[in-house]
């Protein structure tokens, strides 16, 4: 016997372009964001709305850190510097992009359960 769904597919769709992740859709509905992520499996225009709406966010996160950049606030200018190299490249997180023969000698703690060890106090 076929399922019968709770939700038009356009209902969870509207859901998501107000709740903005399947969760908040979820909340609108009165369901989980697991039920709107089964209808996403399920639908590929659902599916396509979620990931549509996830990239809205992102691009709300950073219009919202260009602005702080743009307002001086030091917290956005070191995340510009911490994500991005000198050509706008994006570096991936836990990577290191130093050159030493450009910046010098370079010395390297190595940290262990939060301690920092240092030979030179030995």
């Amino acid at each position: 016997m076929a399922r019968t769904e709770q939700y038009t597919v356009d209902q969870v769709i509207r859901a998501i372009e107000n709740g903005h992740t399947a969760q908040g859709a979820g909340k609108l509905l009165g369901c989980t964001g697991e039920a709107i992520r089964g209808y996403a499996k399920r639908y590929k225009s659902i599916d396509r709305a979620l990931r549509a709406e996830r990239k809205n966010l992102r691009d709300a996160a950073q219009n919202s850190m260009l602005a702080a950049v743009y307002r001086g606030e030091g917290w956005a200018v070191m995340g510009v510097f911490k994500t991005f190299d000198e050509d706008g490249e994006f570096i991936p997180p836990n990577k290191t992009n130093l050159d030493v023969e450009q910046h010098g000698d370079l010395t390297i703690h190595i940290v262990y359960d939060n301690t920092r060890t240092d030979d030179s106090s030995t």
